[in-house]
């Protein structure tokens, strides 16, 4: 439900000491109080305690990490949940992915995989990565995306070299996100062609390397999930 995603996120705000999220949290919670009365004191109490105690107070953000020696991976910029306003529903549905990924130790010990392979689709602008770069946050861990201009070669071969190293460099503890994932991982079709020969190879290549690198999360984003070949979108968890 909308209000155990907001708990949630008030739980995770106070062990990280991140008192605008908290406050974030605690607000939205109160808007599904039933009781007026309860829902203006929770709002009063929230601003009279933030204005007092965060006037100084830098928010307790993971801070940006340096982009690994590839050229092929960018930075994201530092993003917390709060920042984005999510819908209840939506909230609650990546809280349950972090909290599995932060148990996914303890899962694995119990012979369960936390997903970690995600799969964001929506029209330009509606948050994709920049919700891939929250989630990152929430884990505390670093958050590159892929830059695909720079993994795609106009050499034979070449596309599938540079994902082999690119995947040869992640590290575990990262997202990386693949923005623009339909850009080599469309459907495979007619290899009539050398185009063709090459972008069959290229999703090859992509999927033997998913299947391969089981660490980390990795998190494809797409504004046509409907040209994404049928192989690929079973590689991923959700």
């Amino acid at each position: 439900s909308g209000a155990s995603a907001y708990v949630l996120q008030m739980v995770r705000a106070h062990f990280r000491r991140d008192e605008s999220a908290f406050a974030y949290a605690a607000t939205s919670l109160s808007k599904v109080a039933r009781s007026p009365a309860i829902r203006s004191e929770i709002e009063t109490l929230v601003r009279r305690g933030f204005q007092s105690n965060t006037a100084s107070m830098p928010r307790s953000l993971t801070p940006a990490p340096q982009s690994p020696t590839t050229g092929m991976l960018q930075p994201l910029p530092v993003l917390s949940f709060p920042d984005l306003l999510l819908a209840p529903q939506l909230q609650t549905y990546i809280d349950e992915i972090v909290v599995e990924l932060e148990y996914r130790t303890h899962l694995a010990e119990r012979g369960l995989r936390a997903r970690n392979r995600l799969l964001f689709h929506g029209p330009p602008g509606n948050g994709k990565t920049s919700v891939s770069a929250a989630l990152a946050n929430a884990l505390g861990v670093e958050a590159y995306c892929v830059s695909l201009p720079d993994a795609v070669s106009s050499y034979l071969g070449g596309t599938g070299k540079n994902l082999g190293e690119l995947f040869g460099g992640l590290r575990d503890g990262m997202v990386v996100v693949f923005d623009e994932l339909d850009a080599i991982g469309s459907k495979r079709g007619d290899v009539s062609q050398s185009v063709g020969k090459e972008t069959n190879a290229i999703v090859n290549t992509l999927l033997t390397l998913l299947d391969r690198h089981t660490s980390g999360v990795i998190i494809g984003t797409t504004n046509r999930p409907d040209i994404l070949d049928p192989a690929l979108l079973r590689r991923f968890d959700e």
